[in-house]
């Protein structure tokens, strides 16, 4: 058995019904999509991804991650964003894992409400232990 299927099986597990999802535009920027339509928002659900996907993708599994993001799998993440005044949880649509740091990089994938430190589209960076919910698919 190849790791991408095993990176696979570790996606599948996390719940997620695959879907097709075209976030990138022809021009390379990201396409805005609904967030409400990733994940439901209950804690203890949103706890439990946030738990696997750490299990999965921690230390041993940066690979597999990778390996996912590379074969085209539709990998988004869930972070805390804080300026002066407030703390937002935002999407991120992962690009790239460093698999030496465990940082992942991505855009922000929906449009901050109460802060002003990042906005729809920026290009951030996420430690993997700071993840607070993710959804994998695939694009199709």
């Amino acid at each position: 058995m190849n790791s991408n299927s095993k990176a696979r099986r570790k996606a599948m597990r996390h719940g997620v019904a695959m879907k097709t999802a075209h976030l990138v535009g022809a021009n390379g920027a990201p396409v805005r999509e609904d967030p409400s339509n990733i994940q439901s928002v209950c804690p203890c659900c949103a706890k439990k991804r946030r738990l696997a996907f750490q299990r999965d993708f921690g230390t041993k599994g940066r690979r597999a991650l990778k390996s996912l993001i590379d074969d085209g799998a539709l990998v988004q993440i869930k972070a805390s964003f804080s300026d002066a005044s407030s703390t937002e949880h935002l999407w991120v649509k992962v690009l790239a894992v460093n698999l030496d740091t465990g940082v992942l990089t991505g855009w922000i994938n929906n449009d901050p409400v109460e802060i002003r430190c990042v906005k729809y589209g920026d290009l951030v960076r996420v430690d993997l232990n700071e993840v607070e919910d993710c959804h994998i698919g695939e694009f199709k």
